[in-house]
């Protein structure tokens, strides 16, 4: 079997585009090309399974490449040269390895006690597992949900890690770190604030115009608008928004991104519904939304629906089962789409976008989905 369809059955169908080729601008300089290669040794558990290679989106880690293991053993060479550092992982089923590239370097993958692994090699390797290991003992001594909130531990990773971080891509992977499922540093946090903010002024004095650069000055944004008391209020959508009042630009369950204006540029009706799979009315409403689009995707509906869900899990299984767009709004992407359509995300939202691409309507009840689409068909 070839590497590329042994991706796309592990991935169920996920094809690597060439957008994702722009995730890897550099945070250094844009004409250094870096050649990489990471080998290995898995635990005896994990030694015959296939690897796949991930890189992280900003939202979500979408799957490049396969890798063989033999008898526990792995190497795996950069197929092509890629501009700048990156943090990326290897998956073994639940299992994550992750680890830092930059330059030409051969990084070493080491079975370490506890079922876990060490990466070495680099200069950014010693600096993420410095992160990793600090994250790692705050769990065993004091628990999940307390090393969430702990102010010393983060205190100590500014310290030892985002503060001698010269290159940026270790400060962003830390800064967006995650543990089951919940942000370790979030952006309604008042303390946190500072921590976005300084790390967003890092990755602009490196690379201004580097994508993870340009997301980390607006999550900074957002920490600081909603730990100052207020913000700025939601949007209160009239009957008509010529054009929409935010660009949508999200990726989809097998990686490919999809953005709002340009899909209204296409003379279709929209139906643009903004929905958390993990609540008991969501069945019901997108049971709303199929019978619709079953009767109209001929006469140019489509349907465009955001998720808000904690669990990328429970979006990514809901979400491939939906024969519609559907693309996930993680908490690292921040609550500006929610502010911008004045979403409150305690129940499904559904606005109608016309054929020349505005926002012309608001459905209140599942019920009236039918009656309302109707009219701009």
């Amino acid at each position: 079997m070839s590497a590329s369809s042994k991706l796309n059955k592990l991935t169920k169908g996920f094809v690597p585009t060439l957008a994702l080729s722009a995730l890897m601008l550099s945070l250094g300089s844009c004409d250094r090309q870096t050649s990489w290669r990471v080998e290995g040794n898995l635990h005896q558990a994990e030694a015959d399974t296939t690897l796949v290679l991930e890189r992280f989106t900003g939202s979500l880690w979408i799957p490049v490449d396969t890798i063989d293991v033999k008898s526990g053993r792995f190497g795996y060479n950069a197929k092509e040269a890629q501009n700048g550092a990156d943090v990326l992982r290897l998956r073994a089923g639940d299992r994550t390895i992750y680890f830092p590239v930059d330059s030409t370097e051969t990084l070493t993958v080491t079975p370490v006690d506890g079922g876990q692994y060490r990466v070495s090699g680099s200069q950014l390797t010693e600096l993420l597992n410095r992160a990793d290991s600090l994250i790692n003992a705050s769990i065993a001594g004091v628990g999940v949900d307390s090393t969430l909130v702990s102010v010393p531990l983060k205190r100590e990773l500014y310290d030892k890690v985002i503060a001698p971080d010269a290159n940026g891509v270790i400060s962003y992977y830390v800064i967006n770190k995650q543990i089951k499922g919940q942000p370790l540093f979030s952006i309604e946090n008042r303390t946190d604030a500072n921590y976005f903010a300084a790390v967003a002024t890092k990755m602009n004095f490196i690379n201004s115009d580097d994508p993870r650069a340009k997301h980390m000055e607006t999550m900074a944004l957002m920490a600081r608008r909603n730990t100052i008391g207020g913000g700025t209020p939601g949007l209160s959508l009239a009957a008509t928004v010529s054009g929409l009042p935010s660009e949508i630009n999200l990726y989809d369950s097998y990686g490919k991104q999809h953005s709002l204006t340009e899909l209204a540029k296409e003379g279709k009706v929209i139906v643009l519904s903004f929905i958390v799979y993990d609540e008991d009315v969501a069945p019901a409403y997108n049971l709303a939304l199929s019978k619709v689009y079953d009767k109209y995707k001929d006469r140019g509906l489509e349907i465009y629906q955001v998720s808000f869900d904690d669990d990328e899990a429970v979006w990514k299984n809901s979400a491939r089962n939906l024969p519609w767009i559907t693309v996930y709004n993680s908490a690292a992407d921040g609550l500006g789409v929610a502010s911008a359509y004045n979403i409150s995300l305690t129940g499904p939202t559904t606005y109608i976008i016309n054929r020349k691409g505005d926002l012309v309507d608001r459905v209140g009840e599942p019920d009236d989905m039918d009656k309302t689409v109707s009219k701009y068909l």
